[in-house]
């Protein structure tokens, strides 16, 4: 995934566990983003030389989403669809 693309998921998610009240998640998975959006390398170069964690923000959790990118995917649509089936109608 491009850099930019792996950050709007990583912002839809916090905006999610934000409005789900979890603490640490939102702003952790913001940090990613913005990382991302002004990092001038493809985030493929920094797992090729595996230093992932030289981003800001990254940590073995989030290099791990990152790593995986079906993986942050499909994160990112069990949270959207957790909070949505929770929405009163």
């Amino acid at each position: 995934m491009k850099n930019l693309e792996l950050a709007r998921l990583f912002h839809e998610m916090a905006d999610i566990y934000e409005l789900k009240g979890v603490k640490w998640k939102p702003r952790a998975y913001r940090t990613v983003a913005k990382a991302l959006e002004t990092l001038p390398t493809p985030v493929e170069k920094f797992h090729k030389k595996k230093a992932l964690e030289e981003i800001p923000g990254v940590g073995e959790s989030i290099k791990a989403k990152i790593i995986e990118s079906s993986y942050i995917i499909l994160l990112y649509l069990q949270i959207k669809y957790e909070f949505l089936i929770q929405l009163p109608k």
